[in-house]
């Protein structure tokens, strides 16, 4: 039996790998990070793609990558841009339980750090034309218009986080 997926969707620096990790085990689905997908396929890393294409080129190639990706029975992990894309999102939103882990900016900025570069190695877009700050607060209301789920990660452990992913999951299921 195939069941929908899970799509973790929200800022560089919120969990979405360390946190589809653990509910992709918990689950028995496979753990899929759009990012090792772009890497595996395009045999180069999305932030070097990034900084050799530009914000427009990647964002169509990672819209691209990301409609071939098969979501039943597995947790998804893509780029906080992926809801810059309205087939991408049309696509999550049908095919998997969609949930934005949302963090403060203070935190996301204590979790990465200060220095602009830190930000600028996770290869973000938009981070370079409009800074964390505007950035952080462009997206924030995309996140929660895809989610299905909204989960406040500020002063949860990951144990926490997942078990609420978890507990919403399986009583949409």
């Amino acid at each position: 039996m195939t069941s929908k997926g899970i799509t973790l969707i929200g800022m560089s620096g919120v969990g979405k790998s360390t946190i589809g990790t653990m509910v992709a085990e918990r689950l028995d689905f496979a753990f899929i990070d759009l990012d090792a997908v772009i890497k595996e396929k395009e045999k180069e890393s999305h932030v070097s793609i990034l900084n050799r294409v530009g914000d427009r080129k990647f964002l169509e190639m990672e819209e691209r990558h990301a409609l071939n990706v098969p979501l039943a029975n597995a947790v998804f992990s893509p780029g906080g841009s992926i809801v810059y894309s309205a087939r991408a999102v049309e696509k999550i939103s049908d095919e998997s339980i969609v949930f934005y882990l949302k963090l403060p900016l203070s935190q996301l900025i204590s979790r990465v750090g200060h220095n602009v570069g830190a930000w600028d190695r996770r290869g973000i877009v938009g981070l370079k034309e409009k800074g964390l700050e505007k950035l952080f607060h462009e997206r924030e209301p995309l996140y929660e218009e895809v989610a299905h789920h909204v989960i406040a990660c500020d002063n949860l452990s990951d144990e926490e986080v997942v078990s609420r992913i978890m507990s919403l999951f399986t009583e949409g299921s």
